[in-house]
């Protein structure tokens, strides 16, 4: 069986044994045999470097000669004279005891760009009605042939002819020669007459026919843009005209016919966000710091809809069209909806689109079937989308659908990092590569996201990057630093008040520390001299739930970080929580003691030392995992779920143990050793308390003195007060219910610290 010209498919093949004669198969009482079923070729010598005559160099340095054994020459599936026109280099050669196979496909298309891709550079038809797949180029092919001159596969303008020899085994091309006469006009008119359509150019420009499958594309000159944008092109603008009378043009004609293969329109283009609108001088203001002023009566398009200026408002992503004489905008499309990010997947099957956008959220779009997919700038289908690909996403207003996709091309490195050039906005590395940063690239060092000019020089770097057209050049995705230096302490609090949640914390001298939330929310904090911090945030939308304090040093660059997830109080605050917190943590421990039991009530529930330090930091956001070792002598007795909030606590010298070095995490707690706990509580939030020494209470000769100063400050700062006899009861346990009072009352005192 020979399939002279497979497509790429499965192929079943069925083998039935017609006429078996003989048994082979023993113990069968009828004839019966066992037989294999061999698929292939002969194999494989290697593949053809060059010839000269009839001797044969291979890649790898053998030769031989065709006239010691008959030879098949197979170019595109039919036999061809074995003679000097017809030996191609880029053959695959098959050779047996008797006869000689060289196998070669040729391929000629016209209208073909040539695209970088991060496995190399592809040859593709830019008609995607006539493109199938296109061909990738071997690294060691070395130049190609445009007019007759060796020329850089990045060097090769997109619209020519090409011809070059297939090879059938890796399906790689080489031998490429591309050629196309090149026509630079303005256009006076355009004609299909009978489906034959015709540009006229001004003057003494000419009239060409254009091929049935020629493509128009755009060359365009940005005079605003955000560097953002860069990697994936103009976009919107398949919305306007494509090549009206008076636009500028470059026609490349096939040498083989004469006709037009590939018309580009020369367009003045700037796209990015608009920051505010000017209605009185009908102005757009861009956040790349450009502005755009629309000529009267131009055309405007707004999420598909005829539309006017007055549409237009911040945050739309508009692309206009300029005079390159006046700089006035002739056209402009925006969208109000135009996201940046990754893709993570998509199904075909029911055409769902799954993102993380560059803050990152996660998204779900559903890609409509006339939604427009372009890749290199290449319109492209739905195959081109694939799992991590960087893409910008035009959605409906509603963010439901997807209306276009434009899809870069991720690239990798790992370099030293030399320095950052602030008001270019330019990373170099070692060797002096530079990189564009923009305002969606994102910076991390030892995992947490910081600033570009946190990073310093010689730390080892890892980059994802996009190319642009020049001058942009690579434009950065993400930076991940890695330093080996100290991290600089960082103790971080998030208490939460009514309407709003106050971060505090302390961290080392020469520090800088950032909030960063989800939807992009950053905030910069410089810590006092003592390396204290605080910042008070408003809870009205969901980034303020899920927050990453970073701290770096501005010495040495070290980086630490805290991750900080709150949950949702559901409107709760004060009391709501307080209660919230520390009956979870009861009900955490009798659920692993005694299954089957609840606590009914909190009244009268001692608290133990552990439960109350686990109260504590989860009502305080302390990080759920700890770095600090636990070195108590009874850890053993602590139960595992707890240790690393009773570790946190410890460092922070919230908690400190008793003298022979054990914690006693089941013993209650009582009052006493509960106003040193809290008087330190306030002490890590850096929350001032007056200094008072004056204990009033009736049994304050029963205060023990490691407690006196402690007492004597949270009374004073209205955590504390006597019992109804006027005693302060040292040496009572502290119930849940007491606890949710004093807890009620730190938030109080920090609220009215606030206003």
């Amino acid at each position: 069986v020979c399939l002279p010209s497979p497509v790429p498919g499965d192929y079943t093949i069925w083998v039935i044994g017609a006429g078996v004669r003989r048994n082979t198969v023993s113990g069968s009482a009828i004839a019966l045999q066992d037989y294999a079923l061999a698929l292939g070729q002969a194999p494989a010598e290697g593949m053809v470097e060059n010839t000269d005559g009839r001797l044969i160099k291979m890649v790898d340095g053998s030769k031989f000669s065709l006239n010691n054994l008959p030879v098949t020459n197979l170019v595109n599936n039919n036999i061809a004279p074995a003679d000097v026109s017809h030996l191609f280099p880029g053959a695959e050669v098959y050779r047996t005891p008797y006869r000689v196979y060289l196998v070669a496909r040729l391929w000629r298309a016209k209208g073909v760009k040539a695209l970088k891709t991060a496995e190399g550079t592809v040859f593709t038809e830019i008609n995607p009605s006539t493109r199938l797949g296109g061909y990738s180029l071997p690294s060691d092919a070395g130049g190609i042939m445009l007019n007759n001159r060796s020329v850089a596969p990045g060097d090769l303008p997109p619209g020519v002819e090409i011809s070059a020899v297939v090879n059938p085994v890796d399906q790689k091309i080489r031998q490429v020669y591309a050629a196309y006469s090149d026509r630079v006009g303005i256009v006076l008119a355009l004609r299909n007459e009978a489906g034959q359509r015709e540009i006229i150019l001004v003057g003494n420009g000419g009239s060409y026919r254009l091929t049935g499958d020629a493509v128009c594309s755009f060359e365009d000159t940005y005079s605003g843009v955000e560097t953002a944008d860069m990697p994936f092109g103009t976009g919107a603008l398949d919305e306007l005209e494509e090549a009206l009378p008076g636009m500028p043009v470059r026609l490349h004609l096939a040498p083989s016919s004469g006709e037009v293969q590939y018309l580009a329109v020369k367009r003045w283009v700037a796209l990015g966000t608009v920051r505010e609108t000017v209605a009185s001088s009908g102005e757009i203001r861009m956040e790349n710091g450009t502005s755009i002023q629309i000529i009267p009566g131009a055309p405007v398009k707004k999420d598909r809809e005829i539309s006017d200026f007055n549409v237009i408002k911040p945050g739309d992503h508009v692309t206009a069209v300029l005079l390159p004489d006046t700089g006035k905008a002739i056209g402009l499309v925006a969208y109000s909806s135009v996201l940046y990010g990754k893709i993570i997947d998509f199904t075909k099957k029911d055409r769902e689109l799954y993102l993380l956008d560059n803050n990152g959220c996660y998204h779900s779009f559903f890609l409509t079937p006339d939604a427009v997919i372009y890749r290199w700038g290449v319109r492209t289908p739905d195959d081109a989308i694939a799992a991590g690909r960087l893409v910008r996403v035009t959605t409906d207003p509603a963010g439901k659908e997807v209306w276009r996709l434009d899809i870069g091309e991720n690239f990798y490195d790992k370099s030293t990092f030399t320095e950052y050039n602030e008001s270019e906005g330019i990373i170099t590395t070692g060797g002096g590569r530079e990189y564009r940063s923009s305002g969606l690239t994102r910076y991390y060092k030892n995992g947490y996201q910081v600033l570009p000019e946190d990073l310093f020089p010689g730390e080892q770097v890892e980059l994802e990057y996009a190319t642009a057209p020049s001058p942009t050049g690579s434009v950065l995705v993400s930076v991940n630093a890695h330093s080996t230096v100290s991290p600089p302490l960082l103790f971080a609090s998030a208490i939460p008040l009514q309407g709003c949640l106050a971060v505090t914390g302390r961290t080392g001298a020469n520090t800088v520390v950032y909030i960063w939330g989800q939807g992009g929310f950053k905030q910069t904090i410089i810590p006092d001299e003592s390396g204290r911090f605080n910042y008070f945030l408003k809870q009205d939308n969901k980034e303020a739930y899920n927050l990453t304090i970073v701290a770096v040093d501005r010495r040495t660059g070290g980086v630490s970080g805290k991750k900080i997830d709150l949950p949702d109080s559901g409107g709760s605050s004060g009391i709501g929580v307080v209660q919230k917190v520390v009956s979870g943590v009861l009900e955490q421990v009798t659920s692993d003691q005694s299954p089957a039991t609840k606590v009914s009530s909190l009244s009268n529930v001692p608290l133990t030392r552990v439960e109350t330090t686990v109260a504590l930091a989860r009502l305080l956001n302390w990080p759920e995992a700890s770095e600090w070792s636990l070195l108590f002598t009874d850890i053993e007795d602590i139960p595992i779920p707890f240790r690393p909030a009773v570790a946190e606590a410890r460092a922070r010298g919230i908690i400190k143990g008793y003298p022979d070095g054990s914690f006693l995490p089941m013993s209650n707690l009582t009052r006493a050793a509960a106003a040193v706990v809290l008087a330190n509580v306030l002490q890590d939030a850096g929350i001032a308390i007056k200094k008072s020494s004056e204990l009033t209470y009736a049994d304050a000769g029963n205060i023990p003195a490691w407690a006196a100063k402690a007492v004597a400050e949270t009374t004073a700062f209205g955590l504390f007060r006597g019992r109804t006899d006027g005693a302060f009861a040292p040496d009572d346990p502290v119930t849940a219910g007491e606890m949710i009072i004093l807890l009620e009352r730190l938030l109080d005192a920090c609220r009215s610290l606030i206003q």
